[in-house]
């Protein structure tokens, strides 16, 4: 298996750098944004009690999550179907918002439907990325544009999987790195937000609301060594789309 390219963002003074885990070489945010090694960098910290998304443009605003809702748009699981899964961080450099279809959002705002379902099926060939552009759509009466920050998932077979090319890697956003695979602190809150919708099944989730803080409890800092420990150890950092 190839190893994921991490960039991290650390200050010196009023300089900014970044630091390759795999080359070990140090470099300008500008040779890095310019393709450097042939992808983008964008940091995270997350501290005990939010995700904090940093932006690889000055002039863009942090994301802050601190909640994360699983929409009513969502569908029930059932063992047999597979499903497509979006959650959102920001529109448009808003923190909270609504779309065409007057859906209301904050950062962290989770979509899960049947790829089979006929909504959906009818709206892949017109969406970017078929499924997660379909989703999207699908839940809020518009297509995704470049100014939607998030990332994508699936359910396929019972299991969970973490990648998506039109949410996890859009062309040149200012918050993703250029991977397709979502990133370990947000992997680790939203299997536990899947993992509860998939367990109330055609019950329906009698909880929709759920702290990051809460989420984040029992992510292990040591199984993850491209993360950084800020000195008073109650913020982390690494890569977050």
């Amino acid at each position: 298996m190839h190893r994921k390219q991490k960039f991290f963002v650390f200050e010196l003074s009023v300089t900014k750098f970044v630091y390759d885990s795999i080359t070990g070489y140090v470099v300008s945010p500008g040779m890095a944004s310019e393709g450097f090694f042939g992808g983008k960098f964008v940091a995270a910290s997350s501290a005990m009690d939010r995700i904090t998304i940093k932006r690889k443009s000055w002039f863009k605003p942090d994301i802050t999550v601190e909640t994360m809702h699983i929409s009513c748009k969502s569908d029930t699981y059932q063992e047999d179907h597979n499903y497509g899964g979006i959650i959102i961080y920001q529109y448009n450099g808003k923190s909270e918002w609504r779309t065409a279809n007057n859906t209301h959002c904050k950062p962290g705002y989770i979509v899960i439907q049947d790829t089979g379902s006929e909504n959906v099926e009818k709206l892949k060939s017109e969406e970017l990325g078929q499924v997660h552009g379909a989703v999207y759509r699908n839940a809020f009466g518009e297509s995704k544009t470049e100014s939607v920050v998030g990332e994508g998932f699936a359910i396929q077979d019972g299991k969970i999987k973490f990648n998506s090319g039109v949410f996890n890697n859009p062309k040149g956003s200012p918050f993703h790195d250029g991977l397709k695979w979502m990133n370990e602190l947000s992997e680790h809150c939203v299997r536990k937000v899947v993992k509860e919708w998939m367990t109330a099944g055609s019950s329906g989730v009698k909880q929709r609301n759920f702290d990051v803080k809460q989420l984040l409890d029992g992510f292990n800092i040591a199984y993850h060594p491209t993360l950084q420990v800020d000195e008073d150890n109650n913020t982390r950092s690494c890569n977050i789309l």
